[in-house]
């Protein structure tokens, strides 16, 4: 494939959503997921990813260790961005050499689940999401994403993910 990044894993098809909406919560929902794109980056981890005409949803999927952060990298359309989700959401773009500032709250090319705080007997705890939800703009994407994922609270790391997207039919490959 032209222009595909070296050590990329490449993922099934994407299909248009059918049926329940996403609700981007992070709580996996009965229905919500079913007929995703996946695949299993490692045995307690996985990504699914479904389409609509303007969005590109994807799901980080804990079946292990539960994270409360990540930083979603995104290669497309010649930009370098990152989504951050912990207890709030920023993103930033690679320019000139350097990342810009965060800009925190300001959702411009999509979002995400946030994780959540209880205070039980003075002592604050995270909520610990089934997943990390994200709904992208696919007008900001192009043709072409890579993806890469780096879970916070425990660490994990992942290779670069290469999702191809095309108008017809609806379908991407991941």
């Amino acid at each position: 494939m032209a222009g595909k990044r070296r050590g990329a894993t490449p993922l099934g098809a994407v299909v248009r959503t059918k049926g329940r909406y996403i609700l981007v919560n992070g709580m996996i929902s009965n229905g919500e997921w079913d007929r995703a794109a996946s695949i299993q980056l490692d045995p307690e981890t996985q990504i699914r990813a479904k389409m609509d005409r303007e969005s590109l949803f994807l799901a980080i999927v804990f079946e292990g260790p539960r994270h409360t952060g990540v930083d979603l990298y995104l290669k497309s359309a010649g930009k370098l961005r990152l989504l951050h989700i912990s207890s709030a959401t920023g993103q930033k773009e690679f320019r000139d050499g350097q990342w810009s500032e965060m800009k925190w709250g300001r959702n411009h090319w999509g979002t995400a689940n946030i994780i959540g705080h209880i205070v039980k007997e003075g002592k604050t705890s995270p909520l610990e999401p089934e997943a990390f939800e994200f709904q992208l703009a696919r007008a900001e994407l192009g043709r072409d994403v890579e993806v890469y994922l780096h879970l916070k609270r425990p660490e994990k790391r992942f290779r670069w993910v290469h999702l191809r997207m095309s108008r017809i039919g609806g379908y991407a490959s991941l």
